[in-house]
């Protein structure tokens, strides 16, 4: 699983962008995170908590997901921020989500890509 969370580093509010299974975090980012945060979890199903924790008001949803061998999670959150001068913000927390599979190796075998 791979979390990416576009907060903007001149906002002063406090945001955290939070994947939970079971109550455990297995990624988040804050202002000052500057790479996508990575996760490993084996195939399965899982019920993952996404959430933005701030000091006032925070937002939180639940999402299903069955990951095979080899699938990746991509999860990217664009929080609530402060308007600035280059950009508004959006009007809600904004989380795209989507899973990669894995190819399927062909009757010659495994591919190499590069």
């Amino acid at each position: 699983m791979l979390l990416h969370a576009a907060i903007r580093s001149p906002s002063r509010k406090w945001c955290v962008v939070v994947v939970e299974l079971a109550g455990e975090s297995l990624a988040s980012a804050d202002r000052t995170s500057k790479r996508p945060t990575f996760a490993q979890l084996p195939p399965g199903h899982y019920a993952l908590r996404f959430r933005v924790v701030r000091a006032r008001l925070s937002t939180v949803f639940e999402k299903t997901f069955r990951l095979e061998r080899g699938d990746v999670l991509l999860a990217s959150c664009e929080p609530v921020q402060p308007n600035v001068f280059y950009r508004r913000s959006p009007r809600c927390d904004t989380w795209t989500m989507f899973v990669i599979k894995h190819p399927e190796p062909g009757p010659e075998g495994p591919r190499r890509i590069g």
